[in-house]
This record gives C-alpha cells, sequence and structure tokens, in this order.
C-alpha cells in the first residue's frame, strides 16, 4: 500500500505557464492532488527546484547558460528571489529523505528555498 508519494516538479510550474515544460509540470501536479483528494491519507509532495546543480546524463543548453549565472548571482537572490537560486540535486534529495521519515497526510509543494530548510 502506497502511503507517500514524491514528485519532483519545478520552479514556476503552473496550467498556465506558457512554456510548455511548466506547463506539463503543473498538469502533473493538479493529477497528483487529484489522487490526495481521493485518498486524503495520503502524502504527496511536489518539491519545485529551481535549475538543478550537478551531473546529467544529457546536455540541456538552458541549464548550462544558467547555473554559472545563477551561481554568481546567488547572494543578491534573497527574500522572495531565494526560490531562484540554483539547489544542488543531492540537497533535493536529502531533503525528500528527511521528509518521508516524518511523513504528513495532504498535498505540499515545497519551493526551492524551502527543500533543504526543516
Amino acid at each position: 500500500i502506497c502511503r507517500q508519494l514524491y514528485y519532483v516538479s519545478a520552479i514556476g510550474s503552473s496550467t498556465k505557464a506558457l512554456p510548455p515544460y511548466s506547463r506539463l509540470k503543473g498538469e502533473a501536479e493538479e493529477k497528483l492532488k487529484a489522487v490526495q483528494a481521493r485518498y486524503p491519507s495520503l502524502s504527496v509532495v511536489s518539491y519545485r527546484p529551481s535549475f538543478i546543480k550537478g551531473p546529467r546524463r544529457e546536455f540541456r543548453l538552458a541549464e548550462k547558460i544558467a547555473l554559472p549565472i545563477l551561481t554568481i548571482l546567488a547572494p543578491a537572490l534573497s527574500g522572495p528571489l531565494k526560490k531562484y537560486r540554483a539547489i544542488h540535486a543531492e540537497t533535493i534529495a536529502r531533503g525528500m529523505l528527511e521528509r518521508a521519515a516524518h511523513p504528513k497526510q495532504g498535498f505540499w509543494l515545497i519551493e526551492s528555498d524551502k527543500i533543504a530548510a526543516r
């Protein structure tokens, strides 16, 4: 029996987003929200990381361009802009494991700046 479901979405995900990637991620979140509503004891968590640091098998041009820029700008990204800081894949994984050890029923959206914060 599944009691917890964890999904890696993306910052800016929305069914109304213009970029297809963000719109698709938003649509997936809506479907997961419906699953959780149907099974109220389920814990469904959607993580919305900003650009992800770390090795990848595939080449992503936008990340190749954005990551160095975001790394330089990171100190200036504070307050509501903090969620746009790049985040390491290992940080996301650790945040997911920590939350899995203490699940809470419901549907949860975790923005990039809150993934590691507990």
